[in-house]
């Protein structure tokens, strides 16, 4: 099974400038222009948590992929008439992870609801959380990158593993960019191997050479927020080293 988490950034701001009223109409708004994207690509929703959409996806991992690419696209669409009214347009984050789950009935004889239970749904719920980290829009974690097709060709970079604070398993992301601005993709797709080059430098520990590697990526657009953190990221361990703990090439991250 892959989970689909996806939220709205800043909601919390954007729904203190809006009355209760408002802000049903337009979460009921945004709903209603993203929501028949995950039937279309054979998933369904799992639940609303305010403006946060949990979604499963039961066959195929590309199906959750390329439903959360169109998912990104729509809202692009979404902000044009959100602009067009004189409204500030919106981004969200998604994460996507796959494993195992367990669906089951939870609650009391008032108040029941199906829904599933596992790791794989908190793993999916980090990933979300690990966008506004990295300053992506969509990561997905290995488990769904393993299970995609051969020439799927939907463009990934792989950014290493990471660890949230607390955990002891690490997982391996990827970040999505088929819907950044047509510059920057052409950016990462050009220095898609310098990237993979300074990563593999620093899961081995050698932050002052993967740090350069980034800086590098970094420089060539001020945009690629990942190339930025990761270059800090080194900088940080050569100023301050990491714990006594043997070093396993996680980064270890603050996420709720």
């Amino acid at each position: 099974m892959t989970v689909l988490f996806s939220d709205i950034r800043n909601f919390t701001r954007l729904s203190e400038a809006m009355t209760p009223t408002e802000n049903f109409e337009f979460l009921n708004s945004y709903l209603k222009n993203v929501t028949p994207i995950i039937r279309t690509h054979h998933g369904f929703i799992d639940k609303y948590i305010g403006d946060a959409i949990m979604a499963l996806f039961p066959d195929k991992a590309v199906d959750a992929l390329e439903a959360a690419v169109a998912l990104l696209r729509q809202v692009g669409v979404y902000n044009t008439g959100r602009k067009s009214a004189g409204y500030v347009p919106i981004r969200i984050g998604i994460g996507l992870h796959r494993g195992d789950v367990i669906l089951g009935t939870i609650g009391e004889e008032h108040r029941m609801e199906t829904t599933v239970i596992a790791d794989a749904v908190n793993v999916a719920s980090r990933m979300e959380g690990l966008t506004k980290v990295f300053g992506v829009d969509l990561l997905v974690s290995g488990g769904v990158v393993d299970a995609l097709p051969k020439g799927h060709g939907i463009p990934l970079r792989h950014l290493g593993a990471v660890k949230a604070k607390g955990k002891t398993q690490s997982v391996e992301i990827y970040e999505c960019y088929s819907n950044d601005a047509p510059q920057l993709l052409a950016h990462k797709e050009q220095s898609k191997a310098l990237f993979s080059q300074a990563m593999g430098e620093f899961r081995k520990g050698m932050f002052l050479t993967a740090g350069k590697m980034f800086a590098r990526v970094a420089e060539l657009s001020k945009l690629d927020a990942p190339a930025a953190y990761f270059r800090d990221a080194c900088s940080l361990s050569i100023v301050r080293p990491r714990s006594a703990e043997p070093w396993d090439g996680a980064e270890v991250v603050e996420v709720k």
